[in-house]
């Protein structure tokens, strides 16, 4: 079964990520949603409640990732490189904060969560 990957597709960050994504993806590993999506959203209300925020998001497996650990886990599943991807993750907060600064995007950015899928 292919892991999901939730993303917002008006943030640039998010844009950027994804795009390196389906260039590292050669065996096709991932479907995508846009976080504006009804089923997105569905699922993350499902997961989180109303405040899920927004995010990169992974569904693999029986976890949920956001944030730094689902792009940590995303370059597991492609099993990029080491040392061309290992401190990537590192980079998702300060710019996912810096993006929406300077876009002036008000919305709620939720960093760094994992958890067991709710069924």
């Amino acid at each position: 079964m292919k892991s999901t990957i939730i993303y917002d597709k008006f943030c640039l960050y998010c844009q950027k990520f994804i795009n390196l994504v389906k260039k590292l993806d050669k065996q096709k590993q991932f479907t995508f949603l846009n976080i504006h999506n009804k089923k997105a959203k569905d699922i993350l209300k499902k997961q989180f409640g109303k405040n899920y925020g927004y995010s990169i998001y992974l569904i693999d497996k029986d976890y949920i990732y956001s944030g730094g650990e689902a792009t940590k886990t995303i370059f597991k599943i492609l099993k990029t490189p080491i040392l061309k991807f290992k401190y990537l993750h590192h980079f998702y907060k300060p710019g996912a904060k810096l993006i929406s600064i300077l876009t002036n995007r008000k919305e709620k950015i939720k960093i760094e969560r994992t958890k067991k899928l709710k069924k």
